[in-house]
């Protein structure tokens, strides 16, 4: 037999604990932290908060309300005079004056009977041509084909017999109606 050990076998086989461990030792400084980048993000994140954002809001509230109202260079109010005469068998819509200079692709010729039914549902100036005049019995006249617009002098005849006295004719854009009045 052999004889007992005079102290026990250690638990773990690691060194005893020292006093303070696991923290470092007092003269330990840790590492400094480079937060450049983090202060750099915040910033960049700040000024597109505070700044650009209201710029992208506006301008899409501009861009919205701007179709709504006339402001500089848009077409503004658009009106018309027009003066109505016979001429042979036909009506003679001569323009007078013009304002908001209007194309003849977006200005309308609806003519109403006396009781408000449709005669001529709306069509465009420039769709009344002479090529069309037994389909509508109305064609435009354009004084000069050199100016896009119409300007006085410009005109449209319309047949009597298709139209006849009483008749409302009434000039339209899609702003509104341009001028309205009765065929006599």
């Amino acid at each position: 037999m052999q004889p007992a050990p005079s102290q026990p076998p250690p638990m773990y086989p690691y060194p005893p604990l020292q006093a303070g461990y696991p923290y470092p030792p007092p003269y330990y400084v840790p590492p400094r932290r480079d937060d450049t980048r983090l202060i750099l993000i915040v910033v960049v994140v700040v000024i597109i908060i505070l700044v650009i954002v209201p710029i992208v809001i506006a301008a899409a509230l501009y861009v919205m309300v701007s179709g709504l109202i006339g402001g500089p260079g848009g077409p503004g109010i658009q009106t018309m005079g027009i003066s109505v005469q016979t001429a042979g068998t036909n009506w003679s819509l001569q323009v007078v004056s013009v304002s908001g200079g209007p194309l003849p692709a977006t200005t309308f010729l609806t003519i109403l009977d006396d009781q408000g039914g449709t005669l001529l549902a709306r069509r465009a100036w420039s769709g009344l041509t002479l090529g069309t005049w037994f389909t509508f019995q109305v064609v435009y006249e354009d004084s000069d084909p050199s100016v896009p617009e119409i300007v006085a002098g410009d005109g449209l005849v319309a047949d009597r017999t298709a139209y006849p006295a009483g008749s409302v004719a009434q000039i339209s854009s899609d702003q509104g109606v341009l001028w309205a009045g009765n065929l006599r």
